[in-house]
């Protein structure tokens, strides 16, 4: 088994670079949601994923509101990408917008999400 390779593309410079999978390995992505949405900004990078049947496992992260349409989004682009979804997961947590002036989803994941 290979080690895991970790591709950050939080930052435009780490979009830069495309993604390529063989159907041997195993594609875990994440990506935080927008107004319920995948990030338009993202679509570029995840439109040059080149898969061969390779298993998914996709997770949207939400702050304080809802997921919506975000998960089957993600799970639509890396379909057509070539990947097989295999599970998806939405969590809750902190905003990233959160600050202490405008505290939003602030410790998040909170007890109640937990229960």
């Amino acid at each position: 088994m290979n080690a895991p390779e970790y591709v950050d593309i939080t930052l435009p410079a780490g979009r830069k670079r495309s993604l390529t999978l063989s159907n041997d390995a195993l594609l875990v992505i994440g990506v935080p949601v927008y107004m319920g949405r995948v990030p338009a900004l993202l679509g570029d990078w995840l439109n040059r994923i080149e898969a061969d049947n390779t298993p998914a496992i996709c997770v949207v992260v939400y702050g304080n509101r809802a997921y919506e349409n975000a998960l089957l989004e993600l799970k639509d682009i890396v379909q057509s990408r070539g990947c097989i979804p295999v599970a998806g997961a939405a969590f809750v947590g902190e905003h990233s917008f959160s600050s202490p002036e405008t505290p939003t989803a602030q410790g998040r994941p909170d007890q109640n999400d937990l229960a």
